[in-house]
């Protein structure tokens, strides 16, 4: 097996393994891959056996939030193995390798969240524990508290205010860049628009969990550092994560 960080010319490898295990369809990996990958907003570590791509997963980065503490970190998403190549430590291989990477490099946390309940034994044995709580949050009425997140124009005020409601519990933040992808995608797979611009039939934007697997713990978090440690004990694992994307 070899590990190697993916390139612009593995799209058509990463499609293949994407579809398998998600079943998307092409034009939205094609969207996650332009948007996202190519403009340099994540990275992506893959798997070869044979020369074969059969393992993916992506980075994208964050921070850990806490009143005034701040600490690099990063998000893993969209971790996939060909279902002919499941079981024989790939995407484990490919998380580690993210954490040496991440280390080496000052972050102090890699984040995510289980796609189904029996995924959270497999990365608590890779040393991740529960660090948010599950939440689904909608910002209020916008008259109140003004243009939140608009069909175009700057989302610093939604940044902001993100850091505001959430700051006292501890939150992983998303860069300013990653909440204009997360805008863009929430569009174009159907997110509906308000007539004042505002997401969301109701004007307002809402952070949901979706996908959650029923009653399951929450979102995990692999500490790095003694600051992520000293993150946990502070946000006593009630941590909001927020993942606005699809």
């Amino acid at each position: 097996m070899a590990e190697r960080f993916i390139t612009p010319e593995d799209y058509d490898a990463v499609l293949r393994v994407w579809q398998a295990c998600f079943g998307d369809e092409a034009r939205y990996v094609r969207f996650f891959w332009t948007q996202c990958f190519l403009s340099g907003l994540c990275r992506g570590l893959c798997a070869e056996e044979d020369g074969q791509v059969v393992s993916v997963l992506f980075l994208l980065p964050g921070a850990l939030a806490h009143k005034t503490m701040r600490l690099a970190a990063e998000y893993v998403y969209a971790v996939a193995t060909l279902p002919a190549h499941r079981g024989r430590g790939y995407a484990g291989a490919l998380t580690r390798r993210a954490a040496v990477v991440a280390r080496e490099e000052g972050k102090s946390a890699l984040c995510l969240l289980p796609a189904s309940q029996g995924l959270y034994d497999y990365y608590a044995k890779l040393g991740f524990c529960t660090a948010f709580a599950l939440q689904n949050f909608g910002y209020a009425n916008p008259n109140a508290q003004g243009n939140l997140l608009p069909r175009n124009g700057d989302l610093h005020e939604y940044y902001v205010r993100r850091g505001t409601v959430w700051g006292a519990q501890g939150y992983f933040a998303w860069g300013a860049h990653l909440l204009e992808y997360m805008r863009a995608e929430h569009l174009f797979t159907g997110g509906t628009i308000h007539a004042d611009g505002y997401l969301n039939d109701d004007g307002t934007f809402k952070e949901r969990c979706e996908n959650c697997p029923a009653n399951a713990p929450g979102g995990m978090l692999l500490p790095l550092d003694r600051r992520a440690g000293r993150w946990l004990r502070r946000t006593k694992g009630k941590g909001y994560l927020g993942f606005p994307l699809s």
